[in-house]
């Protein structure tokens, strides 16, 4: 007689359709969000799979004006609501820039099991948002160790011309890291940890500017049709010349900072200021699970850091990409099970995002010789100084200024379910404190036009230091602060076999934030 044995599977598949809530939901796994192509390594923009779903500032960049904003934060638009619609969480906690409510960075997709995406009809849990509810989930550690290397290249020495491109591309990327995650006790305390690294370099294609000539700085303008004219006297200028005497010496510092035209018609090339962005983020994320407890902390960072070309040579070539963010965010979340039919849930979110942008100036308008104040003249707010110059049909000189965003949040947040027969009961609440603590410089630099509508030409106008306008404003200091307030009741009953009913009702109530 054979021996006798007992053997049992146990299988479980994915819902084809979900019928339990009439929530709308995408949902990508693990293998999916390392398989598919994602632009930068975003998991974020995995929400652009899910059908009414469109990246709102694809074609404009709807954030550009605001400081403080890290690369990649999402503007997106689910079923037609707008940008700011939508609620981003990690791990259970808040994961918005409060500021401007989009998403902050998520960690790389290494590092995340799940992503979920709610578009529509979502419960009343969550608030903060008309278009959708955004959910990553990241790994954990098991009681075996896992881990994986990469590293992505991108280099134009391996690529060949582009057919209409005069130039081969010289975009340098490499981006690398990896992950790993295991026991620490086993079947009780477990570990995972990721780090990814980014390094861009590139160099744009040629800028091409309109300025002075060799004549022209001596004062010759015969070349130029019209007649121009004396800004103070109204009188013509006999042959367009403009006698030594009448340059502004804040204009002849700059042109010692100006290169002579390369092309026709004053037309000068010049390549533009190198591009150089770095990247570092790492996850720590523990897990611990004893009996009806289970304790989940993890600690999020990522800094990026794009250095300006302060002071090239060339002043034409001076930048305003210079930006550097940091962003670190916490979250803890304890789960107690006191029975089989009751589960508490509380969670605890920290946020933090500091940075913004960087001047590539290493002169003002008051170093030039002009008798005018700026930022830079303030002692207490140890500011670089500003360019921003504009002269029609000729150039312009743009630097970008001091913006120092120091904002964040913290959450705390109680959920408790309740199951009570057919009726799957959720209630409880959550409470955002939200800061805003701004250093922002901008327009507090002199901003100067040379239209040409006090001479005849604009460059002339230049010559003669005459501005048709001026522009300063006092900048932007603030200390803001509040809370924010959430309650909510959920009831999903299964009324028979054939009819689920989901109730639910929300108060958010509204209390003015104050500025300290």
């Amino acid at each position: 007689m054979g021996q006798v044995t007992e053997q049992m599977t146990v299988e479980a598949e994915a819902e084809l359709i979900v019928t339990r809530t009439a929530t709308t939901v995408q949902l990508v796994d693990q293998k999916r969000i390392v398989e598919l192509p994602l632009n930068g390594r975003r998991p974020e923009r995995l929400m652009y799979l899910s059908a009414g779903t469109v990246d709102l500032g694809r074609n404009s960049c709807r954030i550009c004006g605001h400081g403080g904003v890290y690369p990649g934060e999402q503007t997106a638009g689910v079923n037609g609501a707008g940008i700011g619609q939508v609620n981003y969480q990690l791990d259970g906690a808040g994961h918005n820039d409060t500021y401007i409510n989009t998403s902050l960075p998520f960690p790389n997709p290494d590092s995340v099991q799940e992503f979920n995406l709610q578009s529509s009809n979502f419960t009343a849990e969550y608030g903060n948002a008309a278009g959708g509810i955004v959910n990553v989930v990241t790994k954990s550690g098991t009681n075996e160790v896992h881990g994986s290397l990469f590293y992505f290249l991108r280099n134009g020495n391996l690529n060949s011309r582009q057919f209409f491109a005069p130039e081969q591309d010289v975009l340098k990327r490499n981006q690398f890291g990896g992950s790993v995650g295991g026991p620490i006790v086993k079947d009780k305390l477990f570990f995972f940890g990721t780090y990814q690294g980014t390094i861009l370099r590139n160099v744009p294609a040629g800028i091409n500017r309109f300025v002075p000539t060799a004549a022209e700085r001596q004062g010759d303008f015969s070349s130029v049709p019209t007649q121009l004219i004396d800004p103070v006297s109204k009188e013509p200028l006999v042959n367009n010349q403009i006698p030594d005497s009448r340059f502004s010496p804040v204009s002849m510092f700059f042109l010692e900072r100006i290169p002579l035209p390369n092309g026709p018609n004053r037309l000068v090339t010049f390549p533009g200021a190198k591009i150089e962005q770095e990247e570092n983020q790492f996850m720590t994320k523990f897990d611990y699970v004893e009996g009806r407890h289970q304790l989940s902390g993890r600690y999020y960072f990522t800094d990026f850091n794009a250095p300006p070309e302060v002071g090239p040579a060339n002043i034409l070539a001076a930048g305003t990409s210079g930006n550097a963010v940091r962003v670190q965010n916490v979250s803890l979340n304890y789960t107690y099970v006191p029975s089989p039919t009751l589960l508490m849930n509380t969670t605890f979110g920290f946020n933090r995002q500091r940075g913004g942008s960087l001047s590539s100036a290493d002169f003002s308008l008051a170093d030039a010789g002009a008798k005018v104040i700026g930022p830079e003249t303030i002692e207490d707010l140890n500011s670089p100084p500003e360019l921003v110059v504009t002269v029609t049909d000729g150039f312009r000189i743009r630097t970008n200024h001091l913006g120092d965003f120091d904002r964040g949040d913290f959450t705390i947040r109680e959920v408790v379910t309740k199951i009570a027969g057919p009726h799957e009961l959720r209630f409880g609440g959550e409470a955002v404190r939200v800061s805003n603590h701004i250093i922002n410089t901008f327009q507090m630099a002199d901003q100067v036009t040379f239209n040409g509508q006090l001479s005849g030409f604009g460059l002339s106008d230049f010559m003669f230091g005459r501005i048709s306008r001026f522009r300063q404003g006092g900048g932007e200091f603030k200390d803001l602060k509040g809370t924010k307030w959430g309650f909510f009741l959920q009831d999903n009953w299964r009324v028979n076999s054939r009819l689920n009913l989901n109730l639910g009702i929300r108060w958010d109530p509204f209390i003015p934030y104050y500025d300290l």
